[in-house]
């Protein structure tokens, strides 16, 4: 359970609680299973904390706003983060396995080497984010925006990207084994080098992506939009 000192901590605000952890860096805050609903968490320090199970979902007709938090080697399991604002937010090496992530916005955020691995997500927004290197498998995407997202060489393995937005995504390297993209938009997405296995592309739009290098064996291309990529001036 969380530590009820840091709790109290918190409480008093962002400005308090960063100048706490400037002076104590060795210390791993406890916000384990706390309720952080109307806490204020914007640009908040929250490196290597323990929000196992914590609750930041949206409340009282308000999203929490941790955008710009520094969530850096976190952990963030079970954590509920429905509708919350993680704009431009720092959770490079994160953990985020089966947390709820439902309609959130991690706009630009950087993600880097994060696990979301079984993560719900569905109608999360990734735009432009940076998830280089993390693992999304078996996580539940439906109908998400990961439009100029950087994916590359991530996992993907079982992921459901069911009517998925990929506008321009970077997927060089990418492992897309038994990925659901059904009916993804996909346009002028980047495949380059990707192994797509047993993947499901029926009825997505293909326009303009780069398959060049990538493997493709046994995946369902079936009533998917292909046309190539325009000539490059």
């Amino acid at each position: 359970m969380a530590n009820a000192e840091h709790i109290a901590l918190l409480r008093m605000g962002g400005d308090r609680w960063n100048q706490w952890r400037s002076h104590a860096p060795d210390i791993t805050p406890d916000l384990s299973h706390a309720n952080l609903i109307g806490f204020d968490l914007q640009g908040i320090n929250l490196r290597r904390a323990n929000l196992q199970s914590a609750n930041l979902a949206f409340a009282l007709l308000q999203a929490a706003d941790l955008s710009h938090a520094d969530l850096t080697l976190a952990t963030l399991h079970s954590a509920q983060f429905q509708a919350a604002d993680l704009s431009n937010a720092v959770l490079v090496g994160a953990t985020l396995q089966q947390a709820d992530l439902r309609d959130a916005s991690f706009y630009r955020a950087n993600a880097t080497g994060a696990d979301l691995s079984h993560a719900n997500a569905r109608a999360t927004n990734f735009a432009y984010a940076n998830l280089e290197r993390s693992s999304l498998a078996y996580a539940n995407l439906q109908r998400a925006t990961l439009n100029h997202a950087n994916l590359c060489k991530a996992n993907l393995l079982e992921t459901e990207l069911i009517n998925a937005y990929l506008f321009e995504a970077q997927l060089q390297g990418a492992q897309l084994v038994s990925t659901h993209l059904s009916r993804a938009y996909l346009f002028g997405a980047n495949f380059q080098q990707a192994t797509l296995i047993q993947t499901d592309l029926r009825w997505a739009t293909l326009s303009h992506a780069n398959l060049e290098e990538a493997i493709l064996q046994d995946t369902d291309l079936s009533r998917s939009i292909l046309q190539p990529r325009l000539p490059q001036c």
